[in-house]
């Protein structure tokens, strides 16, 4: 299973970095995902684990945010240019 240990980038000015090891395995219909966390600005985590696929999955991806409404805010009108 492949590990992701590092992720440290800037996006659009936004600066995100993975928290801990992940496994992200990529095959021809999907991407799955599992313990991917993720530190976005300095005080948004997001969370990822599931599936996404060209088709229906038995566990599709689930995403949650938690930051102030204010962060997600600047980020969203960055991302938008």
């Amino acid at each position: 299973m492949p590990y992701l240990r590092v992720l440290d980038l800037l996006a659009w000015g936004t600066p995100v970095r993975l928290t801990g090891p992940a496994s992200i395995t990529l095959g021809d219909d999907r991407i799955s995902a599992d313990s991917v966390d993720l530190r976005v600005g300095q005080h948004t985590r997001a969370t990822l684990g599931g599936q996404l696929g060209v088709s229906p999955l038995p566990d599709p991806l689930r995403v949650h945010l938690d930051g102030p409404l204010s962060e997600l805010i600047d980020i969203g009108a960055r991302t938008a240019v």
